[in-house]
Formats: C-alpha cells, structure tokens, sequence
C-alpha cells in the first residue's frame, strides 16, 4: 500500500495522486513519438516517389528540382523494394512499377502506423 493509502497507481508529494492511466499515458509518449516521427518518414518517402511516378510518365520542368533533392531516398528506397520484390516473385520491377509498388506499401504502412496509435 503506497502514501495516501493508494495501491494501485503512484503518489506524487508535490501534486497528490496519480492514477494508473496517467502513469501509463506517461509510459507511452516516447512510442507515439516514435510511431509519429515513422509516419512523417514515410510521408516524406512518398512525396518524393509520387514526384518520381510524374516524371516518369511526364516531363514536368519545375518538379525537376524536387527529384534531383530526392534523388538518393528514392534510389535507396527502390534498390531495397527491387530487392525484396526479387527475392519473394523471381523477377525485378520496372522503374514505373517500382514507384506503384512503392507507393502501395508505403500507404498500407501508414495505415498500419495510424491504427497503432
């Protein structure tokens, strides 16, 4: 039995009594941090694919700059799709249906990132 006669939670001699879920929301701050921060990562890996899948079926002169900026993400992003797509069907992507595929799983992870929070 803790201070107060609370058992189930922590007591704070500044502000009183903290109940379990406070305690708990406390716990869980650093995760949704890192869950956010995932999710922004992804969206930013998406930006740059989605410029890339424009340009590869159309020249659009102003968004060159976007995929020179992205260039080194969206390289290293593919090779590591290429890669795994290689591994599991035998085959190697298309520059086009490696942006598609990218861009499919890149969603489904947000998907699952958001329903974890």
């Amino acid at each position: 039995m803790g201070s107060g006669g609370h058992s189930d939670g922590l007591y704070d001699k500044y502000s009183g009594y903290i109940a379990k879920d406070a305690a708990m929301t406390i716990y869980m701050v650093p995760l949704r941090i890192a869950f956010y921060v995932i999710f922004m990562a992804t969206s930013i890996v998406q930006f740059f694919l989605l410029i890339r899948a424009v340009l590869l079926w159309k020249e659009v002169e102003w968004l060159r700059c976007f995929d020179v900026a992205g260039k080194d993400l969206v390289d290293r992003f593919s090779s590591v799709l290429d890669r795994l797509f290689y591994r599991v069907g035998r085959r190697h992507l298309s520059a086009k249906g490696n942006v598609i595929v990218g861009l499919i799983l890149l969603e489904l992870a947000k998907v699952l990132i958001g329903a974890a929070c």
